[in-house]
């Protein structure tokens, strides 16, 4: 098969089976960790954490200690005719008396075809009841025709097989009541221009959700519905529906999530500073051609085991571990952070 051909296929059969190849830009596939991908993409699967910095930069603020995650999410692995496509994932994240900081590396890379990379810098703070944040990306994606005269031989890469441009996100949380969340988020704000002959803008995404927490139950629920501003397709092909849940027992995470295409389940657990997430996803109409798309993450928090709570005005502050006897004023202190839609605990348990 040409090199156009395995083009087609990858990017009708791997990325995205029911949009046609023509209404393809590039950088479609989202960058997400394993949690968020269990819960169907959801942009409020994931809070105060760094590796959520590609989804919602809001997500990132609050960080309690500095970060550091690695995932990898292999793609519709066994699909015939498109070989291996992979995904790896980054990040870096650390607060400060200002705010969130985070870094973050993703690649994704289908063999023999193509590779996308975004290297991307992220702020948040916490204003009031509402999260906000920025991220700054530099976007690069390169064919990889190799040997292959055909490929070589086409106009399109008379000008070379490879295009980076910057691009901006942007993402609010808003803390609705103690139970109550709300998300926004807007990627690629200034659609960078990554064409290699001809004009090729990267959609702007919004995304926008709920999420709902019963600690009682210790239940999460979120709801989302994505829009992407390709310059093709119908409504129903640009705006994409999620919902997720994720069931807490103890330091075992159990997580489901759908869309109109997808259905997702995994698990999550934290163990002392250390945290690991699986995900699993089946694509509707390639469910019988492959073994589904398989997402993990390693996450390392770096602190002393002191319980640190973080406040709008100061940041994350340091507190001395807690004994049995509870100080009346932590009872203030849980009180206020749940008004102020900040966390009452920490993930130390």
């Amino acid at each position: 098969m040409s090199f156009k051909g395995l083009i087609r296929v990858a990017i009708v059969a791997a990325f995205f089976a029911a949009w046609s190849a023509k209404a393809r830009a590039a950088f479609q596939l989202p960058t997400t960790n394993a949690q968020t991908t269990a819960m169907g993409g959801s942009s409020g699967a994931s809070l105060q954490d760094s590796s959520a910095i590609f989804v919602n930069p809001a997500a990132t603020s609050g960080l309690l200690h500095g970060e550091a995650y690695f995932g990898y999410n292999q793609l519709y692995a066994g699909l015939s005719g498109v070989g291996s496509i992979g995904q790896g994932l980054l990040t870096a994240g650390f607060p400060t008396p200002f705010g969130a900081i985070s870094l973050g590396l993703a690649d994704l890379k289908a063999d023999s075809l193509l590779e996308e990379r975004v290297i991307g810098l992220s702020y948040a703070r916490r204003l009031g009841l509402v999260d906000a944040g920025v991220t700054a990306k530099y976007m690069y994606h390169r064919y990889l025709i190799g040997g292959d005269t055909t490929a070589q031989a086409d106009p399109t890469f008379q000008n070379g097989t490879s295009r980076g441009a910057f691009s901006l996100d942007a993402g609010l949380v808003a803390s609705l009541t103690e139970t109550w969340k709300a998300n926004l988020a807007v990627r690629h704000l200034n659609q960078p221009d990554v064409g290699l002959l001809v004009r090729d803008r990267v959609p702007r995404e919004v995304q926008g959700g709920f999420s709902y927490e019963y600690a009682p139950w210790q239940l999460r629920a979120t709801a989302d519905v994505t829009y992407r501003a390709s310059p093709s397709g119908d409504v129903h092909s640009k705006a994409i529906p999620a919902i997720g849940l994720e069931k807490r027992y103890q330091t075992l995470r159990l997580r489901a999530g759908a869309t109109p295409s997808q259905f997702s389940a995994g698990v999550g657990i934290d163990w002392s500073n250390f945290g690991f997430d699986y995900a699993f996803v089946l694509t509707r109409g390639l469910m019988g051609e492959n073994f589904g798309s398989h997402s993990i993450g390693i996450r390392y928090r770096f602190g002393t085991g002191k319980r640190v709570e973080a406040t709008a005005a100061t940041g994350p502050v340091a507190q001395p571990p807690e004994t049995d006897a509870t100080p009346p004023s932590h009872a203030a202190s849980a009180k206020s952070a749940a008004t102020s839609g900040e966390p009452a605990n920490s993930w130390i348990e």
